[in-house]
């Protein structure tokens, strides 16, 4: 299965998951017409984890893309002797990653799958707790990554990312994400790098002064940005293109 067809796929699966929902939705509008509010708990409860379950389809198609990019760069050299490049097909690293995943064990492969999700669970559940700390109440769950304060007043984008060599930080900030944070009074992006005591809260409003300057992917099924946080010279710097400076986001560390 090519790169394509494996990004096809999967947004084939999100759309027909948008349209049980759009369907759940018709349902919820008629049990509140019939004043069935059990039922209307039980399908906006359905509808939330579909939700849930699309931003997550999403997340693996941005981890799909940066483990592609990965390969494409490990497989690009140069020859000593005439100095060419050479460079594996796009459709040959793909085949490559699926060879070393079909020859990992099943059962080693969903340990490790399931050990490195409760990691990553740990990991968000502190920095969620960190935050509520900060703004002084219990953080109420949006979506996957979006929570806010129980009286509405403040939306926080929680994302986290482990650590990559040279202290380095990747996080994904999609459009969507944007957009629910732009919708709200105040809100704020939060990036957890390594671990829960390195918080970086930045506000909506400096962070989007900063986007023209941040790599961004956008395909037909997906937009995002590349955020990049790298500690450099006992600074903590946002990463920018090329023709950009990078930012020194020390003053935002909770």
């Amino acid at each position: 299965m090519n790169t394509s067809t494996i990004s096809t796929r999967l947004q084939m699966t999100i759309e027909d998951i948008q349209e049980i929902i759009s369907g759940i939705s018709v349902e919820i509008r008629q049990s509140l017409d019939s004043g069935n509010h059990e039922e209307v708990d039980r399908l906006n409860k359905l509808a939330w984890q579909l939700r849930d379950f699309c931003d997550e389809l999403r997340e693996l198609q941005v981890t799909w893309v940066r483990d592609l990019d990965k390969s494409i760069n490990s497989r690009i050299k140069r020859s000593d002797d005439d100095g060419k490049i050479e460079i594996t097909s796009i459709d040959d690293i793909t085949k490559d990653m699926q060879s070393k995943s079909s020859n990992t064990s099943p059962i080693s492969e969903e340990i490790d799958d399931d050990s490195e999700r409760v990691k990553r669970k740990i990991f968000r559940e502190k920095c969620l707790s960190r935050l509520g700390k900060y703004f002084k109440t219990k953080l109420v769950r949006v979506n996957q990554t979006i929570y806010r304060t129980q009286d509405s007043n403040f939306v926080i984008a929680c994302a986290i990312s482990r650590k990559y060599p040279d202290e380095k930080y990747w996080f994904g900030f999609t459009e969507k994400q944007f957009r629910q944070l732009k919708a709200a009074r105040n809100a704020f992006a939060a990036f957890g790098c390594g671990n829960h005591d390195t918080i970086f809260l930045l506000p909506l409003a400096d962070l989007e002064k900063w986007l023209p300057g941040i790599n961004q992917t956008v395909n037909d099924s997906q937009q995002y940005w590349h955020i990049h946080i790298k500690r450099q010279s006992d600074r903590w710097m946002l990463l920018r293109k090329s023709d950009f400076d990078s930012i020194n986001i020390d003053k935002y560390l909770m």
